[in-house]
């Protein structure tokens, strides 16, 4: 299964490669890494690129029961949601202290 360009370029940037580096560290050249992101390019490459990724902890997922990919990266710690929750906590935390030293 070949997954859309747009999650190609997504996994590169999530890894903050350049085209370049990623070509580099695919032994691929430049310009067919940017084929494979307009949505050029052999399946072999593709499929290239794709372990790589998985190799750097991102997997590429079709969605159950509706049309579409998902991307995951493995290797990611937490959550938008969790350092939200920490923020708070903090923010309580610091008036619970101030409150308290105030008295």
């Amino acid at each position: 299964m070949r997954p859309p360009t747009k999650l190609l370029i997504a996994a590169r940037q999530m890894l903050e490669l350049t085209q370049a580096s990623l070509a580099k560290e695919t032994g691929m050249h430049a310009r067919t890494v940017y084929k494979l992101e307009t949505g050029n390019g052999n399946i072999e490459s593709v499929e290239t690129l794709v372990t790589y990724f998985e190799g750097r902890g991102i997997t590429f997922a079709p969605l159950e029961g509706e049309p579409g990919w998902t991307i995951i990266n493995r290797d990611a710690v937490g959550s938008f949601d969790d350092e939200r929750k920490r923020n708070r906590e903090n923010r309580s935390q610091h008036a619970t202290k101030g409150r308290w030293e105030e008295k």
